[in-house]
């Protein structure tokens, strides 16, 4: 348990020398600087704590050169396509037996404590963050399909890469906090799926995600407080869209 690991003065010289060494790479002193917050913030030491935060945060940001318009894009696009995916759901008599629970919301915002709670129930199969839906809508977004078949295509994509990993599951989670971007699809695709969405207070979990370390392009939005802020916004907005869409 990392809470429980003892940080000692020689510990801290050494994260220190490898931070300020000219050798070391972007991507291994941000990683660096994190784990400098961290330490400081456990001392006590909020200032110097915020200012590793901070630069580490800068560091990420330009490896992901995250822009806000193309999330903004993203969502817009999501939205505009929502209904017609709606409108070509399958009928009661060709839903699968297998019935998905999709926990969704922003990172840090507790789908994990949900998806455990959830999957106590001796029917119910936690399977973790699926990257399963993303991978399949981006496959079939561009396609030129008729939207019936874009949604036939897509729950038997994401059925059989469930089934290829996991082997046949009737009743699962997929905890895959960013599966929020796409619900009207998810629900037209998997009419006798259940839906959860978490909801945390905005100004902790825009916090937690600032001040955790992410790896990869997806989180880009986390390393400035005002992208985060905006982004936590927009996915706001978004999920307000899908809630008059799709009601209860």
């Amino acid at each position: 348990d990392l809470d429980e690991f003892e940080i000692t003065k020689p510990i801290i010289s050494n994260l220190k020398n490898i931070w300020l060494a000219p050798e070391t790479i972007p991507s291994d002193r941000c990683q660096i600087g994190f784990a400098l917050y961290q330490s400081k913030k456990r001392a006590g030491n909020y200032k110097k704590a915020y200012r590793y935060l901070v630069e580490a945060n800068a560091i990420q940001k330009q490896l992901t050169s995250y822009e806000r318009s193309l999330t903004d894009q993203r969502f817009k696009t999501w939205l505009a396509e929502s209904e017609q995916w709606l409108a070509n759901s399958p009928p009661e008599t060709e839903k699968h037996y297998k019935r998905p629970i999709f926990i969704v919301g922003m990172p840090r915002s507790g789908t994990t404590l949900v998806e455990q709670i959830i999957s106590n129930h001796s029917k119910v199969r936690a399977l973790g963050e699926l990257p399963y839906a993303g991978k399949c809508m981006q496959e079939i977004q561009s396609a030129n399909l008729p939207a019936e078949q874009k949604v036939l295509i897509f729950r038997e994509r994401y059925n059989d890469k469930v089934a290829e990993h996991f082997g046949e599951v009737d009743i699962f989670t997929d905890k895959m906090p960013f599966n929020f971007q796409f619900l009207p699809m998810l629900a037209a695709a998997f009419p006798e799926a259940r839906f959860i969405h978490v909801y945390r207070n905005p100004a902790a979990v825009c916090w937690s995600n600032f001040e955790n370390y992410f790896r990869g392009m997806a989180m880009g939005f986390s390393n400035t407080l005002e992208d985060v802020v905006h982004f936590h916004a927009s996915y706001v907005s978004l999920l307000d869209s899908y809630s008059e869409l799709l009601s209860d």
